[in-house]
Parts: C-alpha cells; structure tokens; sequence
C-alpha cells in the first residue's frame, strides 16, 4: 500500500475551526430557509477555505483534533464538484446538509467523540423527507469512523487484523445491512444524491487513511491481503448487481458499490492512494450524473449527450477517467497476484456490459429506439438536470485525458 503520512500542523486555529464551522452554519441556515443561494454560498466557503488550509493541518489535542490530510483535501474538493451539479439542480437544504457531512467525516476522522456529536447535529438538520433513515445514516457513519480512528493509532498484529476485519465487515454493513443502497436507490431523491456524492467520498478518504496507517505495521502483508480479498468480493457483488439494475438511479448506487471496491483492490496493490483517488474521482462524477439523469426523462440533444458521457464514465471506456482508473488498478494488480487481476477483469467486464444495457435498451439514450426515452418536449428543469451532468461528464473527459494532473489534486501528481 502506497504510504500517505499526516504533515505536521502549521496552521492557525481559526482555519479548520471555520472549515468546519461555515458549512455547519449553511446546514442550520438551510434547514430554516431552503433557498438555492443557501447552497451556493455553502459551497463557496468551503471551497475558499480549502484553498487556504494546506493539506496536514492539525488542530486540538489527540482525541480531539482536527486533521486536514492531502487525500482528504482532494475528496473534499471532489465532492464539492458533485454538490455543486446538485445545487444546479435542486439547491434545498440536502446540499448544505451534504458538505457539512462531508467536512465532518474528513476532519474528525480521528476524533471519535467529536465526530458522533457532530454526526448527531446533522441528523437533526436532515430533511424531514429523510427521517426514516437518520438512524441507519448516523449509526453507519459513526460505526464506521469510530473503527477508522482506532486504525490510525500504531497498533500491534493481532489489534491491526481485528480492527482491519471489523472496518471491512462495516464497509459491507453500509450498502446492504444498515441500509445505505437502498437510501441512494429508494430514497428521497436529493438527499440521496447527496449522500452519493458526499458520502462515498468520505468514506473513501477514511480508508485511505486507514491504508496508510497500517503501512508499517507488523500485520501490513495481512491487512493488505484482507482489502485485497474484500475489495475483490465488493467489485464483483456490485457489478453483478449492476447488471439486475432497473433503471439510473439504481445502476448509480450499485455502481457506487462497486466502485468503492475497485478502490480497496488499488489499496491492496503498488498503485495505492493514486488508485484509489482516480476510482474515486470515476465515482463522482459518471455515478451522480447517471443520478442526475433519472430526474430529466424528457427526450433532448443535450440529455442524449449527457446520458453517453455518464455510459462511457460507468462503462470506464476511454477517454474517461474511469478507464484509467481500471488500468492503472489493473496493473497493481497484475504485479500482486494473476488471480487477484483476473477477479479485477471479471469484474469489469460486469461493469462494462450494466450502463451499455440500460443505454442501448428500451428506454435507453439511443433516439428512434423503440420504446426510447421521450415525452414531452424538456423544460426548464429537464435542461438544467442534463447540462449538469453534460458537465460532469465533460469533467470525466478531461481528468481520464489528463490522470495524473487528476491525482495531483490528492498530493498524488
């Protein structure tokens, strides 16, 4: 696994307390008046204050602190990307609510105590929509950054297999035991759509942590066999799934999944963080514009272009990022293990033939098909759902020409 160490803390209290404090204000200020102005200006501090705080800042004592690390600073930054098509698209209160979350996760990380507590002050301000699955929410993310603080402590063999084991089962608790799939799938669907972008992007920045933390200690050979192993078994569950997927927004959330695997395999190879960030980068941007796309039905040239873009980023075709995000996993893990590459090409294969089903099929982006996606002429909010995922796949586009460039948003280049 690819190290990625903490920096030393270098900066003054105000910035990470305010990096943490503007989006909390926006999340209140949101939930009393749900405006789009509400949601844009959110984004704008956090984006602001992300340029100014370099990555490694720490803040507070051990137990309670907050920690800005490079990969954190880039999943941040990525997620903003994704919130801001939402906000394009609906700018409620979901939005704010979503980079509070975000800023949370990535900040406390290593902070257990803290973290529930301001886990606890965002279910509170959660959309009344979403109250039905506050608790599966909170307790799924508390669960799993309380194991994730424990692993950045220097722990001996057997601590270091327990805590990788039970980090691994709660990966897997998220989607299908506490209910975190059905959320994306079923939910309400702009807190759901944030949850994708938000959430995934956290979580992911906490196993990179965790990738990382683990590097030099006697169980590393183990823990890297265990992503290995359960990174494999994830991509090809959520590949699988992918192929039974009904519609968009079902093939977003279980692509996610899949995806969050393929990023566990590039842990466990040589390719490491910049793996993982180039996986994670994919995810973003093809999931939440195929998620975007299930709320514009209406027939256009724009959602016909959007819709192949989202195809070509959920399929990892070149030239977008997701197509270097496969190879460069793949080779990691052609130089660890021929069985562990063989499981990687199985399972993208899987993901290849699930976007290009529901796109050339009845429904599908293809114009004159029968049974082609049509209706009404598209109105407004039609053309402003497919312009923004245009954008985020135009976005994919330009990374998957230009990868490295992409990871040196992570501290990777």
């Amino acid at each position: 696994m690819a190290a990625h160490a903490r920096g030393a803390g270098h900066l003054s209290s105000p910035a990470l307390a305010l990096l943490l404090a503007g989006p909390a204000a926006g999340a209140l200020a949101a939930r009393r008046t749900p405006r789009p102005a509400v949601a844009w200006l959110t984004l704008a501090t956090v984006g602001v204050l992300l340029i100014l705080v370099p990555p490694g800042a720490v803040l507070g004592a051990p137990g309670a602190e907050l920690h800005l690390s490079a990969f954190g600073r880039g999943a941040l930054a990525v997620a903003l990307i994704g919130l801001a098509a939402l906000a394009a698209v609906d700018g409620g209160p979901a939005v704010p609510v979503a980079a509070w979350a975000a800023v949370t996760i990535v900040l406390l990380g290593a902070s257990p105590l803290p973290l529930v507590a301001a886990l606890a002050a965002v279910a509170l301000v959660l959309p009344d929509a979403a109250r039905r699955y506050r608790a599966a929410l909170v307790v799924g993310g508390v669960l799993l950054c309380g194991v994730a603080a424990v692993s950045r402590r220097p722990v001996d063999r057997l601590p270091a297999l327990g805590v990788t084991a039970g980090l691994l089962v709660l990966v897997g608790a998220l989607p299908f035991g506490v209910g975190l799939l059905q959320w994306v799938e079923d939910g309400p669907r702009a807190p759901a759509r944030a949850t994708l972008a938000a959430g995934c992007a956290a979580a992911l920045a906490l196993l990179v942590e965790f990738a990382a933390t683990m590097q030099p200690a006697p169980a590393a050979g183990e823990v890297q066999t265990a992503f290995a192993v359960f990174g494999v078994v994830t991509l090809l569950a959520g590949s699988g799934l992918c192929l039974l997927a009904p519609g968009l927004r079902a093939l977003a959330a279980r692509g996610a999944v899949a995806d969050v695997g393929l990023a566990l395999v590039g842990l466990a190879t040589p390719s490491g963080a910049r793996a993982a960030a180039l996986v994670l980068i994919s995810l973003v941007l093809t999931r939440l514009a195929l998620a975007i796309l299930d709320v514009a039905p209406a027939r256009s040239g724009l959602r016909l272009a959007a819709g192949w873009l989202a195809t070509l980023g959920a399929a990892g075709l070149p030239p977008t990022i997701g197509f270097a995000a496969r190879v460069l996993v793949l080779l990691g893990a052609f130089r660890v293990n021929p069985v562990l590459a063989g499981a990687v090409v199985a399972g993208t294969l899987l993901q290849l033939a699930a976007p290009l089903r529901l796109a050339l099929g009845p429904g599908g982006f293809l114009p004159d098909r029968p049974g082609a996606a049509g209706g009404p002429a598209p109105g407004g909010r039609d053309l402003v759902a497919a312009a923004a995922a245009t954008g985020l796949g135009l976005l994919s586009l330009a990374a998957g020409l230009a990868p490295m460039q992409a990871a040196a948003l992570f501290g990777l280049g």
